[in-house]
């Protein structure tokens, strides 16, 4: 049985990749999770995944300690118990920040990952490729300890001698047109310019020491955006790759018949450019990530308008994953249930339109919560990673709210048995329009879907870049958003 394995297919459905990782090793781990290896679909693991959040803490950062091991031991037993097959990792999010600590984070990862395949568990490094925090007062390091609190809260106190490998990591900061400045939003947070060669070097570099000692199963990278609006980012480097593009020069900000123009060609030129400059990140990471680590990124929208303003696009990003994923934002709980069906309908379409898997985090308060979360994730169509809620003080744990048992229901069968009705959702032409228009664009896609499902019709949505993957004739009705009038 061994001697027919394919490399390629075990390299994409086995463990790890860790230099020097012999062939037969590999087998072994694959035989611990019992994931088929005769299949055509890549990462075939994910299709049965049942995920939850693997949380560092503050304490973490002192391992090697016999405490903080044990009770990495006790957690991969419980998930293991509850019937979790994969984790993410979460806590030391804005990595970064973390980077006089590097190292020994590696060694940590390193760590937990073998605890963690011992128990047949596969892992997911997860971590934002761009923010940062950057407090400037008190009252901002209050900020971030009331809403993020969920993660460690360990950040430099200024840009200066913040370098990485001899690059100033203060140079690779996105800058507003409309300031001429970095932007600074949010609770004290700073994020860089996916298209600051810097950074993309940086990375890659990261990525690779990583992989030289952790044998994770995926990478999850986030937050390679342009937040907080449209006027980000005027660095030499976008107005550079703005020229490449247009043969034009990015005007200055005094120039509102450029900025916020949705009737100037050139203006709607910019918004669609930064959607396909924050999907370059996932292409470049493919290039050099290994064949056997899935990857994948975040994104909690795919349709509503604000999306113009921070410049990213699912779409355009998860053609270059290997799965497509929703985070289904923390302040939406399962009573807005039709809301997070409809959306996650729009997500679930790209998976099927590109033959991947699905994923959906979820943020639970309680384990009573966990029934109806799993029934509105298994007809969203997607494989569940539930996650602790991470605005609550002192919030349930996942061994917690999975103590009685992962019992997730896959009804992809089911689902995909359903009459099928495609819906045309366009986002050049949703960003074309203004904010209202815009806005009632949107609500007239909510109102079709809620219209379809309670008619028994599993709903399609097919967007611009994937008109030529959907099955169209097997639509059973096929609306375009634009001409349908209720």
């Amino acid at each position: 049985m061994k001697e027919k394995i394919n490399r390629r297919q075990l390299l994409k459905n086995g463990f790890g990749v860790a230099a020097g990782l012999s062939l037969n090793k590999m087998i072994l781990a694959e035989e611990v999770i019992k994931t088929s290896v005769n299949n055509e679909k890549p990462f075939e693991w994910l299709y049965e995944s049942k995920m939850a959040s693997w949380w560092f803490t503050i304490e973490d950062i002192g391992w090697p300690d016999y405490e903080v091991e044990k009770k990495w031991l006790r957690r991969a037993k419980a998930f293991k118990k509850a019937g979790v097959n994969c984790v993410v990792t979460f806590g030391f999010h804005f990595r970064w920040d973390f980077v006089p600590l590097l190292d020994r984070l590696i060694a940590m990862l390193a760590k937990v990952v073998e605890i963690c395949h011992d128990n047949g568990i596969r892992v997911v490094e997860h971590h934002s490729a761009a923010l940062v925090f950057r407090p400037k007062t008190i009252e901002d390091r209050w900020e971030i300890r009331k809403k993020n609190n969920h993660g460690v809260s360990f950040y430099p106190d200024s840009w200066e001698d913040v370098y990485y490998k001899g690059s100033e990591m203060a140079k690779w900061r996105h800058v507003r047109a409309s300031t001429g400045k970095q932007p600074h939003f949010s609770t004290s947070y700073e994020n860089f310019c996916p298209n600051n060669p810097d950074l993309q070097k940086a990375y890659e570099d990261m990525i690779k020491r990583y992989l030289e000692k952790v044998r994770f199963d995926a990478l999850m990278s986030d937050d390679l955006d342009f937040s907080p609006d449209y006027d980000v980012c005027v660095c030499e480097h976008c107005k550079e790759k703005f020229y490449q593009a247009t043969s034009s020069t990015l005007p200055n900000w005094e120039d509102k018949n450029f900025w916020g123009n949705k009737k100037n060609p050139l203006f709607l030129k910019w918004i669609d450019l930064r959607y396909q400059w924050s999907a370059q990140h996932y292409e470049r990471v493919r290039n050099f990530l290994p064949d056997n680590i899935a990857l994948w990124g975040c994104a909690s929208d795919c349709l509503t308008p604000w999306l113009v303003t921070v410049g990213f696009s699912a779409q355009r990003s998860f053609k270059h994953c290997d799965a497509v994923f929703r985070e289904v934002y923390h302040k939406i709980q399962p009573d807005n249930k039709i809301g997070i069906l409809a959306e996650s309908a729009a997500f679930s379409s790209m998976a099927k339109q590109m033959n991947k898997p699905f994923i959906t985090i979820f943020y639970v308060k309680n384990s009573e919560d966990k029934k109806a979360w799993f029934d509105i994730i298994s007809e969203s169509g997607s494989r569940p990673w539930v996650s602790k809620h991470v605005r609550v003080e002192n919030a349930v744990e996942e061994e917690v709210i999975l103590k009685d048992g992962y019992d997730f229901i896959d009804r992809t069968k089911e689902i995909n048995s359903k009459p099928v009705v495609g819906v045309r959702f366009s986002q050049k032409y949703r960003d074309s329009l203004e904010k209202e228009a815009a806005s009632k664009y949107h609500r007239k896609y909510i109102e079709l879907f809620t219209k379809l499902r309670k008619q028994g019709y599993r709903v399609e949505v097919v967007f611009d870049e994937y008109v030529g993957l959907a099955d169209t004739k097997s639509f059973k009705q096929y609306y375009d958003l634009k001409e349908y009038q209720g």
